[in-house]
């Protein structure tokens, strides 16, 4: 930590700031500078210092230099956002942002931060840790989303858009060796353009082996009873990934006016949970247990290097995804877009374990489990919008409409129950549930129509005015108790923004800005979830100074939520037929600020980093919430940074040049159970997470283009808490992943 904490001073000692970089020279030497980004947070193709509001936007090669191929990689990469993945089968990730946590994990359940593919909302929960093999761009949308985006949500929005057709022929090949094992392969190949047609596709593979050992790796559990095999065997490391993806695009020309684009995606994993350690066991409830473990888990409030998770079985991941965009400039004033999308998604996961206590025997063949899920599910979405652009001196305006169905089946594998909670399994056979297991489906479908119009008022002034009127319907069956109930929800809402923009010069741009947001309610194991709506204030200023040598943008936000949303476990809140439930957990208010700056200092040279504050705290808790123990803010951090440098060469060989990069991601302390009384046991210490990368670019091979470069993630190895999950008898973790080192070898032809 010492070492981080001189690296990270000595940093914002040279920048003395604190945003986002992006490469920032420029192939002429006479010309440098802050790179430009353009972005679509408006829907529309826009400079960034031109959209009024919070936006950290990442281009493809940000991504690279920054070595962010997961969605995880985002983590505290951007002021006031969390990513973590949780230990469960269904591998949904827990976002984080402004003060709303998100994971939509539940039957039924919306997004607080919502993500976007190519304007595309993906209901999914499962499987969004995507890898982001093939992506040109990743924006980040601070505060409610309640106009022109998809589905509505209170705390903000991920967009990703993946690369399309060159038109040129290319081939570019990638190779990555790492330690753990990894080997990672990702080959894309442009065909030219022939006629009005060009295609591209691309190819992934990557595969590591988990960086945790298994103490009950080589188990072999008895399935046949609830429908599966009759012998699986626990894994021998926990984190396994093995993953082949592929991404195809399609543009068709049809005129200069008018074109379509087509992109498919698919993604098969497989893998192991990461490794989950115990940071705290109620003895009197487990005596005489340990006694009988030959191999345990012993509590740990850092990463232990092997964690007995015996009941732990591979889970299996098929996603795929199509869409259809065609864009046609009517006029010189129209433009018309249409997004027409079908995903679906499967997930198996025989066995995770949440507890961490494998190996517990109270008799010989006889284990003794502490939590554990046995989950499966399914989800298809098809959605359709269409959205017309109107531009001229005096106003631009969006209009368009959506229709948005989404199914999902979510529940146990095969005939086993939803989750096994402290019971013992006879020569290791998983038993059928004691009440009939089944699958809970249920249906949503969203119609909305929305506008937003900008309005040039005077020179320097404009006035934004949005609005949206949204209609949300679920359905289904609920199974998640003894006996199925149907599910029945309907309510249309309205949400608006207004917002007045001014620009003194150039390259200074103020604005103030209100919107609202929500997420749907309904209800899940016989609880009633309420809808949750966001009210926020943002002020803000987007500058450039120096002749482009420095980019600091700055918003300050105050914002009220009511009956915040979140998942918890059945037992928890009274329904223990239920693995998993929806409640609200109060009403709150948050305020801060997001600060990202980028400084190119001299030629070559950029200085970068961002600054996130939050100030949250609840202002009324549900009972429910209350009853189950909780009374304070968790899972929230204060502060969150980013802070990295970049430096390149002129030509050292030939054309080539060293590209080196070095960056650090801080949060701060923060509790991670909302039950003051396991504070001790839940506590997450503030942690900065540096990160590397030394490439050689530009390496002339006969005329073809080559880079060699050299990377590590978390270099110090910082090994502390990550995911707390308080169960009862035993409280268990997942750790900050451990140190990561490689080379990458990419050609370009």
């Amino acid at each position: 930590m010492k070492k981080n904490l001189l690296l990270c001073t000595a940093l914002t000692s040279i920048a003395a700031l604190t945003g986002i970089a992006s490469a920032a020279y420029a192939q002429d030497d006479a010309a440098w500078g802050v790179s430009e980004i353009v972005v679509t947070a408006q829907k529309r193709e826009q400079r960034l210092q031109d959209v009024p509001a919070s936006v950290t936007a990442l281009s493809a090669e940000s991504l690279q230099v920054a070595r962010v191929q997961s969605v995880l990689d985002l983590d505290a990469l951007s002021p006031n956002l969390t990513i973590q993945k949780v230990p469960s089968g269904s591998g949904v990730p827990v976002y984080s942002m402004r003060g709303v946590i998100a994971s939509a994990s539940a039957p039924g359940a919306d997004k607080g931060v919502a993500i976007y593919i190519d304007g595309v909302y993906l209901g999914a929960g499962a499987g969004s840790t995507f890898n982001l093999a093939d992506i040109e761009r990743v924006e980040v949308l601070k505060g409610p989303q309640g106009t022109l985006f998809g589905r509505n949500s209170t705390g903000g929005a991920v967009s990703f858009t993946t690369r399309g057709p060159k038109g040129e022929f290319g081939l570019k090949q990638e190779v990555t060796v790492g330690n753990y094992d990894q080997i990672r392969s990702r080959t894309r190949i442009d065909t030219p353009r022939i006629g009005p047609l060009s295609a591209a596709v691309t190819y992934t593979h990557d595969e590591r082996r988990g960086q945790t050992r298994n103490l009950g790796g080589g188990t072999v559990w008895d399935y046949s009873l609830v429908g599966g095999p009759a012998a699986v065997v626990s894994p021998a490391w926990l984190g396994n990934n093995d993953t082949d993806s592929w991404a195809a695009s399609v543009r068709l020309e049809i005129s200069p006016n008018l074109d379509l684009v087509y992109k498919y995606d698919h993604t098969d994993q497989t893998g192991s949970e990461v490794g989950v350690g115990v940071t705290r066991i109620i003895q009197a409830t487990l005596v005489g247990l340990n006694a009988t473990n030959p191999r345990p888990t012993l509590p740990s409030l850092t990463r232990p290097d092997a964690v007995n998770n015996a009941s732990v079985i591979e889970n299996h991941l098929i996603a795929e995804g199509h869409v259809l965009t065609a864009n046609w400039r009517a006029t010189d004033q129209f433009t018309v877009k249409n997004i027409l999308a079908y995903r679906t998604n499967s997930y198996s996961s025989p066995s995770s374990q949440l507890d961490g206590l494998g190996g517990l025997l109270v008799a010989p063949n006889t284990p003794f489990v502490g939590v554990i899920t046995h989950s499966a599910g399914t989800d298809e979405q098809f959605s359709e919008e269409l959205q017309v652009d109107y531009d001229s001196d005096f106003m631009h305006v969006t209009t368009g409409g959506l229709w948005w169905r989404h199914t999902t089946q979510k529940g146990q594998y095969g005939t086993a129950g939803n989750s096994d909670s402290f019971r013992s399994f006879p020569n290791f056979r998983i038993l059928p549930p004691v009440v009939p297991a089944r699958q809970s489906r249920v249906t949503t479908i969203s119609k909305a129509v929305y506008a937003q119009g900008e309005f040039h008022v005077m020179d320097q002034l404009d006035v934004v005015v949005g609005g949206r009127y949204t209609h949300d319907k679920k359905y289904g069956i609920d199974a998640t108790i003894a006996t199925p109930r149907p599910i029945a929800f309907s309510k249309g809402e309205w949400t608006y923004n207004a917002g007045v923009n001014y620009k003194p010069t150039d390259d200074i741009m103020i604005y103030g800005k209100y919107a609202t947001g929500y997420i749907s309610g309904g209800e899940l194991a016989t609880l009633t979830f309420n809808t949750e709506r966001a009210k926020s204030w943002e002020a803000g200023a987007k500058t450039e100074w120096f002749n482009r040598r420095l980019r600091a943008n700055l918003a300050l936000f105050s914002a009220k939520y009511t009956d915040l949303q979140i998942s918890g476990s059945g037992a928890t809140f009274g329904v223990p037929l239920a693995s998993q439930v929806l409640v609200n957990a109060g009403d709150a208010k948050a305020k801060g600020l997001e600060l990202e700056t980028t400084l190119v200092p001299i030629e070559r040279l950029t200085f970068g980093a961002n600054l996130g504050y939050l100030d949250f705290k609840y202002t009324r808790l549900d009972p429910r919430f209350v009853a189950a123990g909780n009374s304070v803010v968790a899972q929230r951090p204060k502060w969150t940074a980013n802070l990295s440098a970049q430096y390149v060469t002129p030509p050292v060989l030939g054309d080539a040049r060293v590209n080196m990069r070095i960056d650090g991601n801080y949060k701060s302390g923060h509790n991670g159970s909302a039950n003051p009384t396991l504070r001790a046991w839940t506590y997450i210490p503030d942690v900065w997470l540096v990160n590397g990368r030394i490439a050689l670019e530009n390496i002339d091979l006969g005329g073809h283009k080559a880079t060699l470069a050299l990377w590590g993630r978390n270099l110090f190895n910082e090994d502390a808490l990550k995911y707390p999950a308080a169960l009862g008898v035993v409280v268990a973790a997942a750790y900050e992943d451990a140190r990561t080192v490689g080379v990458d070898l990419t050609f370009e032809f």
